[in-house]
């Protein structure tokens, strides 16, 4: 067997997967644009802090057991450098993963090397889903495209900060996003990215106006968050906005903010103070 090349990724199950030519992209859901794959890369890679060295679509062999919960990856590495996986699913959705073992290794002539291993979740399929489809999913295999990117110029434990600074900037500049206060209603969440506004000037201070706040959670921003609440109907036939129309008028809003490069912390102090500078009942 030959010997294994520095920086290139391998399978540590190989008879479970195997390294396919075309990239998930090319199989992803309706909507979901190949392009944005190269486009998302080249923005957390410009800074020249995170450079790419080896990427990798594997696919797993199909199977009628059930479907592999990890791909299991590993690669002769650098012993004095700090690395990371994006790993891009079929669904589009993206994952960054630290590794999750490292071994360094020296010979009798004092030579160092490192071999390090990354283990990728994988979606699993829906309890409620049919046994039928679960099979044939099973069948079929699943496709992750694993591209290592490594640390230039920084120590490991500063490497996933960085990357989920980068990466978040990246995400919400390509989808034309941008932080602080919007207004929410059923007309503007057809829209990517909501009206931006001052809040001070926007919501009422008056105590028996109140105004509704909304704050997403991670991995999302607030036009994704609540698409849904403009078209979906209750028991009554109403929609949530015709429902609440009658308390909170357009005085709906939302506070849009990173979720990973921002601390729990930092994104209530920050929606905190601008609400107390308003003097803004909620």
């Amino acid at each position: 067997m030959p010997p294994h090349k520095r920086e290139e990724l391998r399978a540590v199950h190989g008879d479970a997967w195997e390294v396919v030519d075309a990239p998930p992209s090319k199989r992803m859901r309706r909507g979901v644009q190949p392009v944005a794959d190269d486009a998302f890369l080249s923005e957390i890679t410009k800074s020249g802090r995170l450079t790419t060295v080896d990427s990798k679509t594997l696919r797993s062999q199909p199977r009628r057991a059930a479907a592999p919960s990890t791909l299991d990856l590993e690669m002769d590495a650098d012993p004095d450098a700090a690395y990371l996986v994006m790993a891009r699913h079929e669904s589009g959705a993206i994952v960054f993963v630290q590794p999750t073992q490292t071994e360094r290794r020296s010979t009798a002539r004092g030579v160092t090397s490192s071999t390090v291993r990354f283990s990728i979740p994988l979606p699993q399929t829906s309890a409620a889903e049919a046994p039928e489809e679960q099979q044939r999913r099973s069948l079929v295999g699943k496709v992750v495209k694993a591209t290592v990117l490594k640390v230039v110029g920084k120590l490991a434990d500063m490497a996933m900060p960085l990357l989920a600074k980068a990466a978040e900037t990246a995400v919400w500049k390509l989808k034309g996003l941008h932080e602080g206060w919007k207004s929410v209603s059923p007309d503007n969440l057809q829209t990517p990215d909501l009206s931006a506004i001052d809040i001070a000037k926007a919501a009422s201070t008056d105590a028996s106006r109140r105004n509704l706040l909304f704050i997403h959670g991670t991995f999302s921003h607030a036009s994704s968050a609540y698409s849904a609440l403009a078209t979906t109907r209750g028991s009554s036939g109403k929609t949530f906005f015709e429902s609440l129309q009658p308390i909170y008028g357009n005085r709906i809003f939302a506070f849009d903010h990173f979720t990973v490069s921002r601390t729990s912390g930092r994104k209530c102090a920050h929606a905190a103070g601008c609400i107390a500078q308003g003097a803004v009942p909620l």
